[in-house]
């Protein structure tokens, strides 16, 4: 355009992205983390049925000046979620994935102050100017951790949680993912 600005156009099949969100696809259960870096850590942490994987998004509400973007009262809501799959189903460890330092520091503090889990997480490198994680092999360590666990809880829709879900085979609900599929 004449005033310099630029369109980019994108050609996206949101039916097919529709149709995975609404009924899943089950070759996500394949995807298996490739990096030697990424193994390693998801080998060394104690991931599995016993563990609930709790994914934290804040950063999206700063970005789009949307604070309403996290639903009211997440806090209390997870924790409530959280404590109550700890007490059915035995659970000891809570993987925390955060997509922020302050966010990572925040809930593991909320988590250690509220219950009796131990809590793990991936030691992600942060960029307090991008706000989020800025290493790529943390973030799919994140996205392995969460499929990993037994439940999964997160503290707004997202894609990156929802499909952490199907590749581990979990059960999803919009605002809340928890459970293995049956």
């Amino acid at each position: 355009r004449a005033d310099g600005s630029y369109f980019l156009k994108v050609n996206h099949n949101s039916a097919k992205g529709t149709i995975i969100k609404k009924f899943g696809y089950k070759g996500m259960k394949r995807i298996k983390p490739k990096s030697p870096v990424v193994k390693t850590k998801i080998d060394s942490m104690p991931l599995g049925a016993h563990c609930i994987g709790v994914h934290i998004r804040t950063t999206d509400s700063i970005h789009t000046n949307r604070p309403g973007h996290a639903p009211k009262d997440a806090t209390g809501r997870i924790l409530k979620a959280i404590n109550n799959l700890s007490t059915l189903n035995d659970c000891s460890h809570a993987y925390l994935a955060c997509d922020s330092l302050e966010a990572r520091n925040t809930w593991s503090d909320i988590i250690t102050a509220n219950t009796d889990l131990r809590v793990i997480h991936n030691s992600a490198s942060y960029d307090s100017d991008r706000l989020r994680q800025t290493n790529s092999d943390d973030m799919i360590t994140d996205f392995f951790a969460l499929s990993k666990c037994g439940f999964l809880l997160r503290s707004v829709p997202s894609e990156f949680s929802r499909f952490a879900a199907l590749a581990g085979g979990l059960k999803m609900k919009y605002n809340q993912l928890e459970g293995k599929l049956v």
